[in-house]
């Protein structure tokens, strides 16, 4: 989850710029908040989209915006679900499974290049149909062991993950969008002043 704020200080700033409307305040900086929040989940789905190879992650429809009031001057952008199947990013299914073929290979980050999927002992990854209700899905699959089974069906990152790392700038993010966010923020509180006073 995500959290816009605006301090009290921002405040006291906007109520000495609007002079004698500086009741206004609070319905200035709420409409400024929710402008920007709308703004930063349209460009961390952007973002994320570009810096990973996910296919049709829906992005901006789960991330969710809880909108700030003139009581409470804080914006949410949340976004939920589970880590993602695999086969929802960048995938290359080997042609054989027989001893020494290459295993599954994936490429989660944009232009990391496909990396062989191995567990902690070694074990390849391969693909495989699995029941998905009515119907079957192809997955990657991973042995536990030596034996043919147990297998377990393999999961990369999640839609709040990657937005959180694009937003933070870490990990495969080139950009901090959380310094961008800021200055669209300061950005909107002045359109919204300038619009107020007829500007």
């Amino acid at each position: 989850m995500i959290r816009i704020e605006v301090d009290v200080s921002g405040l006291e700033e906007v109520e000495r710029k609007l002079g004698k409307m500086k009741d206004q305040a609070p319905k200035v900086l709420r409409s400024a908040i929710n402008s920007t929040a709308v703004e930063a989940r349209k460009q961390l789905a952007q973002e994320a989209q570009n810096r990973y190879t996910v296919k049709n992650a829906g992005f901006n429809s789960a991330a969710k915006i809880r909108r700030a009031t003139v009581s409470n001057l804080v914006a949410t952008i949340h976004a939920g679900g589970r880590k993602l199947d695999i086969p929802r990013f960048h995938v290359t299914r080997p042609r054989s499974h027989k001893k020494g073929a290459p295993g599954a290979k994936a490429e989660v980050v944009a232009g990391g290049g496909l990396k062989e999927i191995r567990g902690t002992s070694g074990i390849k990854a391969f693909s495989s149909t699995v029941p998905s209700g009515k119907s079957r899905t192809k997955q990657i699959l991973q042995r536990q062991g030596a034996a043919r089974y147990p297998v377990q069906v393999l999961h990369s990152v999640s839609v709040p993950k990657m937005l959180e790392m694009v937003y933070e700038g870490r990990g495969a993010a080139k950009r901090v969008l959380k310094k961008d966010i800021q200055k669209i923020y300061n950005q909107k509180v002045q359109q919204k002043i300038g619009e107020l006073m007829g500007e």
